[in-house]
């Protein structure tokens, strides 16, 4: 046989001979075994995919920095004041609500236009009639819940005083609370000058809010004059107040979203705005030089807004920013003065750190349950007038009185210029103590009327008597 042939053959004999004992697979069973290598391969990546949204919603549902806040203005006075803070905030939404559409026309861009009551206003302001912006809001419930739906902290503000903004924000408010939304309300009160009734319907509007928010700051419009000057324009004026509280604001956004050595969360924030309708005070301040810490805490203590301090405070919360050279001494002395207002408040504080802070702090104090000054003091004042008009009234009526004491002593048991008809009365000893006192004060207001008739002028005193 050539060499060729006896290749080829021993070739063909190798070939059998791998089938016979099954070495190599038959076609059906490898394209079945490629069919399953496929199917696990996707069911791996399927897998890996699921694996991946579970440890992101794992993540997510840790990560407090994912907090939402929203900043709501409610009327024509609130949406400015917001307009004016939008550009300046960051990590926040902003939403201006009014029934007028030209004035939310003006508002900034950064914040979202919401418009409700065409039908009854037809796109016109309420004119100073706060049942007209509530009943404009009630229509449109379901509008309003979506707007707090998904947020945590919705913070509303207002100017009162108005139509819109004091009639619509209670319906915004209790929104706000069926959405479980914490809310924080920074208001504002009218000007002295703009008279009583607005007072009135600011007074009303507050009433109806405090049950459906978890906190309120108000500040009085008249507090500006002890800041500005009273030249400064008005326009120039509002600009300062939108100022302080941008400033605020922002301290209290820095402090939920920024990490620090000593960390502040949500919970804290939660834990401080529990309850409803507390008095709150929120207020940021920026010091340097060597005394910084004294002057800090005297400043965020009286800030030139509030009518009021953190005296009665039942919960504080505080964080200080500082750069490295920030010492504990410091740190020490401006958490004591705080926590020397209310020993028994509920204090929680957190410490950041900022490269850029070179020399200076920036304290900011939130602090809920906090007591009217005001009140406190016309009640002191009123206690004063009475007791002074008491003492007036008994300097010159003491005398008056000590004599008519004694005629009533004289005249117990032996009754003066009776009438015609009338009888003596006559007191038994055999009377008990009971009966002695019952004629006694029959006696005294017998007395007391027959003065009276002598008290009269004679001739007035003979005309009576020719009556008679």
């Amino acid at each position: 046989m050539p060499k060729k042939s006896r290749k080829r053959a021993f070739r063909h004999f190798r070939r059998v001979a791998d089938e016979a004992t099954s070495a190599r697979p038959s076609k059906r069973r490898t394209k079945k075994k490629a069919r399953q290598r496929r199917v696990v391969k996707k069911g791996g990546i399927a897998r890996k995919k699921q694996k991946k949204e579970i440890e992101k919603k794992i993540i997510s549902s840790f990560q407090f920095r994912g907090i939402r806040i929203k900043v709501v203005g409610i009327g024509g006075g609130g949406s400015s004041i917001v307009s004016a803070i939008a550009p300046k905030l960051k990590r926040v939404k902003f939403l201006v609500a009014n029934t007028d559409l030209q004035s939310l026309r003006s508002s900034a861009k950064t914040a979202k236009r919401f418009q409700f009551g065409q039908k009854l206003t037809q796109g016109l302001g309420t004119g100073m009639n706060p049942q007209l912006g509530e009943t404009a809001a009630l229509d449109e419930k379901e509008r309003i819940k979506k707007v707090f739906q998904g947020e945590d902290l919705s913070i509303l503000v207002a100017t009162l005083g108005g139509g819109a903004g004091s009639g619509a924000l209670p319906v915004f408010a209790k929104a706000a609370r069926d959405s479980k939304n914490l809310t924080l309300g920074i208001f504002t009160l009218p000007f002295d000058f703009e008279g009583k009734k607005r007072k009135e319907i600011a007074e009303a509007s507050l009433e109806k809010l405090k049950p459906n928010l978890n906190a309120f700051s108000i500040i009085p419009n008249n507090k500006i004059f002890q800041i500005i000057d009273q030249k400064t324009p008005l326009k120039e004026a509002l600009s300062v107040i939108n100022k302080i509280l941008a400033e605020n604001l922002e301290g209290l956004i820095e402090m939920i979203y920024l990490s620090g050595l000593i960390n502040i969360d949500f919970a804290d924030v939660k834990a401080v705005l529990e309850g409803r309708g507390r008095l709150a005070y929120l207020a940021t301040v920026e010091v340097q030089g060597d005394n910084r810490a004294e002057e800090g805490v005297k400043k965020i203590l009286q800030s030139p807004l509030y009518e009021y301090g953190i005296q009665g405070a039942e919960r504080i919360l505080f964080n200080i920013i500082g750069s490295k050279n920030l010492t504990i001494n410091e740190v020490e002395r401006i958490s004591k003065v705080i926590s020397s207002f209310n020993p028994k408040a509920k204090i929680i504080f957190g410490l950041s750190q900022k490269d850029n802070y070179q020399n200076k702090i920036k304290i900011t104090l939130l602090a809920v349950g906090c007591e009217k000054k005001t009140k406190v003091k016309k009640e002191a004042e009123g206690v004063k007038e009475i007791k002074t008009k008491g003492k007036k009234e008994t300097r010159s009526n003491s005398i008056k009185k000590e004599i008519k004491e004694k005629s009533l002593r004289k005249r117990l048991f032996s009754l003066g210029g009776r009438k015609d008809g009338e009888k003596r009365i006559n007191i038994k000893v055999s009377k008990t103590a009971l009966d002695l006192k019952e004629e006694l004060k029959k006696m005294e207001k017998e007395i007391v009327s027959r003065e009276n008739e002598w008290d009269a002028p004679a001739f007035l005193r003979k005309k009576s008597l020719k009556l008679r």
